[in-house]
């Protein structure tokens, strides 16, 4: 597993690929991409861009990473397109870690998540909408424990609520 939110990027026009989010080899092989065109990159929760590039591409890492960022000033923003470039907004089978992200605002996480969910970095539950169930574990750390309470009435977690 990679990092989350792993996609493939074209250094020479910017393209974005997605397909499996916590899996470059995945969505090589959903999408059939061919590497000598597509580099490897994450986009994590805490707002860091890695695109990586090839010694022969004609832009840098630092210049990818620029445009990405034009392109989605935020995790928030990159992670709701994931959702519905991939066609997840309803259902995620998997588990989501949106450890690093610090504010629920704009975030729309699907309505069913298969396995856990990660969002112990969340301090302040405004704007949070959390699906309807989650499979697994929902982790809330950061939170007190009234707000906890006040965010998870009406929806069923089959794990422990943290």
């Amino acid at each position: 597993m990679c990092q989350f939110i792993s996609f493939h990027h074209r250094p020479d026009n910017g393209d974005i690929a997605v397909s499996v989010l916590d899996s470059h080899a995945d969505t090589e092989k959903n999408l059939s991409l061919d590497l000598k065109l597509w580099r490897e990159g994450h986009y994590l929760p805490d707002g860091n861009i890695e695109c990586r590039v090839a010694s022969d591409d004609r832009v840098t890492q630092e210049e990818c990473n620029i445009r990405l960022k034009k392109r989605f000033p935020t995790f928030v923003k990159f992670f709701n397109w994931c959702m519905k470039e991939t066609g997840q907004e309803e259902a995620f089978s998997g588990s989501l870690n949106l450890r690093g992200l610090t504010s629920a605002k704009g975030l729309v996480l699907p309505k069913s998540i298969g396995g856990w969910l990660n969002l112990r970095g969340l301090t302040s539950a405004k704007g949070l909408v959390l699906p309807k169930s989650i499979g697994g574990w929902l982790n809330l750390r950061g939170l007190t424990s009234a707000k906890k309470a006040q965010v998870t009435k009406g929806i069923k977690v089959l794990g422990k609520i943290y």
